[in-house]
C-alpha cells in the first residue's frame, strides 16, 4: 500500500521532465542559429577562403588594397608560374599612423615565399624578406602603416619561382615603447629621435638596418651621451653621417656582444646652416639578426656641459668638415670613446681687412703688455732716431729743437751701435697647441696642420709613454684655417671610457715679454739684447740654435765730432772696458751658450751645468757688438730659458 503512494508521484515527475527537456530543444532553436556557432567544416573553410580569395596586381600601381581596420580578415591569393609577383597596399583611414605585424602564410608545405617590402619615396629597390622555409610563415613585424600618408606596399613571390597558395594576415601591434619600426633602412624613412629620449630596435632580417635622424637644432642645444646597449650573439656597427646622401662617415663606433657602447659627448659644432641634423645607422655584423633581443638607443644630457671652466670635446668631430671650433686660450677637455677614435679642432685668423676693431684691441693689449716706458723714453728708442735721421733732409728748421741743428752742421757723424742688427718687428700669431693627457688609458699623438695656403709644414707628435704632454710650438702662421688632429697611438686593451682623457688648447704666445722672434739662427738674423730686457727662447726642434745680439758700452745712437774721433773711426770708445754678467735661466735641456765678437770670433764658451741647470758667465768686453748663441747639447722641449746681458 505504502508503495503505490510513491508509484504515482515518480511517473508524473518523469513526465513533466520530458516535456521540459522538449520545449527546451524548442526554446534553443527560437534562440540561435545553430548553423553560424557549430564547428566550421572543411567546406565551410573552402568557402571563405574562396570569399576572400583576390587577384592582387602584378605592379605597385595596381597593387590589391587592405583596409586597416579593427576587424582585418585574412585575404587568400595563388601564384602562378614563375614569374609571378602580387603586389598587396597596406592603407589607414584618416592618414591615422598603425603599427603592424604582416604574415603571409604558404598554404601548402612545398610553398616557400618571399616577401619583398617598398621603402616609399627613397628611390631604392625594396628589401626582401625570405627568412622562413617552405610551408613557414614568413613575418614582417613592427610595420609602420600611414607615416606621411603614404600606404605601405609589399610584394609576395615565391622564392626560386614556386607556385602555389598563401594567405595574407595583418594584426595591429600595441605598445606603450618607443620602438623602431619598419621600413626604416633608408633616410628618407628614418626614424626622427627626440633629444633627450631613447628607442628600442630589432634587427629583423639579414643585413637590416635601421636609421635614425636627430635634427641640427636639438643637438645644438647641449652635449648629449649616446649609448647602445648589446645584444647578446650579435655584434653591431653604428656610423653617423652629417647628410642624406651617407657618403662620408663623420664617426663609428663598434659595439660588442657583451657591454653597451657610449658616445659620451655627442653634439653638433657645426655652424648655422650647414647641416640638417646627424643620421644614426645601426647595423648587425654579417647576416645576424634577432626578432626576440632587441637593442636600445639612448641619448641622455651631459653631466658637464654647463661647466665653465672648460669646454667639452663634440662628437662628431673626425674630419675635416666636422672639426671642432677653438679659440685661443679656450681649454677643451675630450675622450677618445673608442681605441680608433680621432678628434680634430680648428681655429681661425681671418684677414686683417676684415678685423679693423680686433686689430685695435690687439695694439691696445700689446701696449699694456710691453714694458712701461713713458712717452718720451719711447720717442727717443734707436729706431724713432733712425727714422728721424733717414728723413733729416725734410726736417724743417723751427730753432728749437737742437738735435736737428746738430745733425745738420758739417763735421758729424752719427754713429749707431745697433746699425748691423736689424730690429724686427713681432709675429702677431704665435701659436702653441698644447695637449695633456688626463688618464693613463692612451699613449696620446697630435698633428699640426696648417692652412692648405700656407707655407708651414705639418708636424706631428707622439708621446712615448700615457702620462707624457705633447705641445706644438711656436708655429708662426698667418690668415688660414689651421687644424689640430688628436688620436691614440697605442690604448689599453682593458680601455672602458670612464672619464676625460685630456685636456687640449690654442695659446698665441707672440704678445709675452722678451718673446724671441724666429727666424734667429744666425748673427745675420739676431734678436737685440738689451741690457736690464731679458728675452724668452725656445729650442723646440733639434739643432735649433738662437742668436741674440748685445752692446757693451753706450746703446744710443749719437753724434760724434769727427776731430775729436782721432784714430778712433767708430766712435764707440772701443778701448774702453766694461764688466759685463750674461745669465742663462734653464729649462730641461741641456743648455750652453757662446759670446762671439761682431766678426764672429768666438770669446767664450759656457756649458758648466746639466739638464736643466742654469748658466752665467761674468767677463770684462770692451765696447762693442757681441753676439750671444743659445743651443741644447741634444733634444728639444717647448719649455722656455730666460736670457738677460747686465753691466756694472
Amino acid at each position: 500500500m505504502r508503495h503505490r503512494v510513491w508509484i504515482a508521484p515518480l511517473l508524473a515527475l518523469a513526465v513533466v521532465s520530458a516535456g521540459c527537456e522538449a520545449a527546451e530543444d524548442r526554446l534553443r532553436s527560437l534562440l540561435y542559429d545553430e548553423s553560424d556557432t557549430a564547428v566550421p567544416t572543411p567546406q565551410d573553410d573552402e568557402q571563405l577562403r574562396q570569399q576572400r580569395t583576390v587577384e592582387p596586381g602584378a605592379d605597385p600601381g595596381d597593387a590589391t588594397v587592405i583596409e586597416l581596420s579593427d576587424e582585418i580578415e585574412p585575404i587568400y591569393a595563388e601564384l602562378g608560374d614563375e614569374a609571378d609577383a602580387h603586389w598587396f597596399s597596406l592603407q589607414t583611414g584618416d592618414d591615422e599612423e598603425w603599427m603592424v605585424d604582416l604574415e603571409v602564410e604558404p598554404q601548402d608545405d612545398s610553398l616557400d615565399v618571399a616577401v619583398y617590402l617598398d621603402l616609399p619615396g627613397s628611390g631604392e629597390a625594396p628589401v626582401r624578406y625570405d627568412i622562413a622555409g617552405a610551408g613557414e610563415i614568413e613575418e614582417l613585424p613592427m610595420l609602420r602603416v600611414g607615416a606621411g600618408g603614404e600606404p605601405q606596399r609589399f610584394s609576395v613571390t615565391g622564392a626560386d619561382g614556386q607556385s602555389g597558395a598563401y594567405s595574407v594576415r595583418v594584426h595591429r601591434r600595441l605598445t606603450a615603447a618607443t620602438v623602431a619600426a619598419e621600413p626604416n633602412d633608408v633616410p628618407q624613412l628614418a626614424m626622427e629621435l627626440e633629444v633627450p629620449g631613447e628607442v628600442q630596435g630589432f634587427y629583423q632580417r639579414p643585413g637590416d638596418r635601421d636609421l635614425f635622424f636627430v635634427p641640427a637644432e636639438s643637438l645644438s642645444a647641449g652635449v648629449y651621451s649616446l649609448e647602445i646597449s648589446a645584444v647578446p650573439g650579435l655584434e653591431q656597427l653604428l656610423r653617423i653621417y652629417g647628410d642624406d646622401e651617407l657618403d662620408e662617415v663623420l664617426a663609428q663606433v663598434s659595439v660588442s656582444e657583451q657591454a653597451p657602447a657610449i658616445i659620451p659627448n655627442l653634439s653638433l659644432d657645426a655652424e648655422e646652416g650647414d647641416q640638417a641634423g646627424l643620421y644614426f645607422v645601426l647595423t648587425a655584423d654579417g647576416d645576424g639578426f634577432d626578432r626576440e633581443q632587441g637593442y636600445r638607443l639612448r641619448l641622455v644630457e651631459h653631466p658637464d656641459a654647463d661647466e665653465e671652466e672648460f669646454t667639452v670635446e663634440r662628437e662628431p668631430n673626425n674630419t675635416e668638415s666636422t672639426a671642432q671650433w677653438v679659440d685661443f686660450d679656450e681649454r677643451v677637455r675630450g675622450y677618445l670613446h673608442t681605441a680608433d677614435d680621432v678628434d680634430r679642432f680648428r681655429f681661425e685668423i681671418e684677414d686683417a681687412d676684415d678685423e679693423d676693431d680686433q686689430e685695435d684691441e690687439q695694439e691696445d693689449e700689446q701696449e699694456e703688455e710691453r714694458a712701461d716706458v713713458d712717452d718720451e723714453e719711447v720717442d727717443t728708442r734707436p729706431e724713432a732716431l733712425q727714422r728721424m735721421l733717414a728723413e733729416q733732409a725734410d726736417f724743417e728748421d723751427d730753432g728749437d729743437d737742437e738735435l736737428e741743428q746738430l745733425i745738420r752742421e758739417e763735421g758729424y757723424d752719427v754713429v749707431d751701435p745697433w746699425e748691423d742688427v736689424e730690429q724686427k718687428e713681432s709675429h702677431e700669431y704665435v701659436i702653441q697647441a698644447r695637449l695633456k693627457p688626463l688618464g693613463d688609458a692612451h699613449r696620446m699623438a697630435m698633428e699640426w696642420i696648417p692652412d692648405a695656403d700656407s707655407d708651414d709644414e705639418r708636424q706631428e707628435l707622439i708621446a712615448d709613454d700615457p702620462e707624457e704632454p705633447l705641445v706644438v710650438c711656436n708655429r708662426i702662421v698667418a690668415d688660414g684655417e689651421h687644424h689640430v688632429r688628436i688620436w691614440s697611438e697605442e690604448t689599453d686593451e682593458g680601455f672602458r671610457p670612464r672619464g676625460y682623457d685630456y685636456e687640449f688648447e690654442v695659446v698665441n704666445v707672440a704678445y709675452e715679454m722678451g718673446l724671441e722672434i724666429e727666424p734667429n739662427d744666425s748673427p745675420e738674423t739676431a734678436d737685440r739684447l738689451q741690457r736690464g730686457e731679458p728675452r724668452i727662447g725656445f729650442i723646440d726642434r733639434d739643432g735649433d740654435e738662437d742668436y741674440f745680439a748685445f752692446v757693451v758700452g753706450d746703446e744710443e745712437p749719437r753724434l760724434v765730432d769727427r776731430e775729436e774721433q782721432h784714430d778712433d773711426e767708430s766712435g764707440w770708445g772701443a778701448d774702453e772696458m766694461e764688466s759685463v754678467t750674461v745669465s742663462l735661466e734653464g729649462n730641461p735641456l741641456d743648455l750652453q751658450f757662446e759670446i762671439l765678437d761682431d766678426e764672429g770670433g768666438r770669446v767664450a764658451h759656457v756649458d758648466e751645468g746639466g739638464p736643466g741647470s742654469d748658466e752665467q758667465l761674468q767677463i770684462d768686453l770692451p765696447h762693442g757688438l757681441y753676439y750671444v748663441a743659445v743651443r741644447a747639447d741634444s733634444g728639444s722641449v717647448c719649455e722656455p730659458y730666460r736670457l738677460e746681458v747686465t753691466t756694472r
